[in-house]
């Protein structure tokens, strides 16, 4: 989300914030525009928690800067990683070295170049405070070396945030990476087929954090709401896959299907209403009814549309309390405000 009516570099960070908390109840994560912008939002989010130490006992928002490839420490982001590590709060310092423009044309020369990149800002994290959360982040990606263009949907994107995400668990670290991105103009096959492959593969080689897994498409530069709710019906596959196969006497069933026997069916066994519900991922896009019994809408994309609309049509409501919404107006009145 990015508010682009407020003009004023040092307020964007503050509305960001503040309604991202006014709309749910989840952690919020977010990059940071300037090094006021983040005193405000860490002072809001301060407001909200109960003060300073609050907020660092149970942190509800984590913020994300930014090392420039190759190998340079910005100023900006330099003075607001040391100003986050200062306040004892999760920041990350994601890289984004590309193939061929900003790194070696190699996959193996990128990964290294972001271990390097990543570690870097790690390392500025604790020379500032000692065991402060530092976070490595991975979103690198390679170029169409044709027209130079960043491309966010090539398997090779996929394969390098999986190889870092190794990379940061054997040195024991958090990472963010970042999946689920696709090159596709329209909310089509290639849109589903590069987030899916991407997703799942980041996934299982064990990132913590992974950024811009649903909505992103053209490179990253589009966002689609229908492509927002067909990629959280891959997330959930992802998760199911990550959830693997448990395996114990129970589950395996060994005497159930001793006492069944050859040729006896398991649909009205305890065993089976016991797991039923748990042991499956069950889509809500995705159709899975005969031909004949199709009901409209049928297809996932008309379902995501469906849902899209209703949501619009949905009014939420604050997730704040109402006393602390008239506190923050009254200390940011540079916050706007749906009229």
């Amino acid at each position: 989300m990015f508010p682009n009516e407020i003009k004023a570099k040092d307020d964007i960070d503050v509305n960001r914030f503040f309604h991202s908390l006014d709309n749910t109840t989840k952690h919020v994560m977010g990059g940071i525009y300037s090094l006021n912008g983040c005193r405000k939002a860490v002072e809001l989010a301060e407001m909200i928690a109960g003060g300073e130490a609050a907020l660092r006992e149970k942190p509800f928002v984590s913020f994300i800067t930014l090392m420039i490839s190759p190998f340079k420490v910005d100023k900006d982001y330099g003075e607001i990683t040391c100003y986050l590590a200062e306040k004892g709060l999760p920041v990350v310092v994601p890289t984004e070295p590309i193939c061929g423009t900003t790194s070696p044309i190699t996959l193996a020369g990128n990964v290294l170049t972001h271990v390097a990149e990543t570690l870097a800002g790690i390392a500025l994290v604790q020379c500032v405070n000692k065991g402060a959360p530092g976070i490595c982040g991975s979103v690198g990606s390679i170029s169409d070396l044709r027209t130079m263009n960043h491309l966010g949907g090539p398997i090779e994107r996929a394969m390098i945030n999986a190889a870092v995400a190794q990379a940061a668990q054997h040195f024991e670290l958090p990472l963010y990476s970042t999946a689920g991105t696709s090159d596709a103009k329209h909310v089509d096959i290639q849109a589903a087929y590069e987030s899916a492959m991407s997703n799942l593969l980041v996934a299982m080689s064990g990132a913590n954090y992974i950024h811009d897994a649903a909505g992103l498409m053209e490179a990253d530069l589009t966002v689609s709401y229908e492509k927002l709710v067909m990629d959280n019906e891959i997330l959930g596959m992802c998760q199911r896959v990550l959830r693997g196969i448990e395996v114990n006497d129970d589950k395996l069933g060994l005497d159930l299907i001793l006492a069944r026997g050859p040729g006896k069916d398991f649909l009205a066994e305890d065993h089976t209403v016991r797991y039923m519900r748990d042991e499956f991922f069950v889509p809500h896009l995705a159709n899975r009814d005969k031909r004949e019994a199709m009901r409209l809408p049928a297809g996932a994309l008309a379902k995501a549309k469906q849902f899209v609309n209703e949501v619009r049509w949905k009014r939420g409501g604050s997730k704040l309390p109402a006393d602390k919404r008239r506190q923050i107006f009254k200390r940011f009145p540079e916050i706007r405000t749906a009229t």
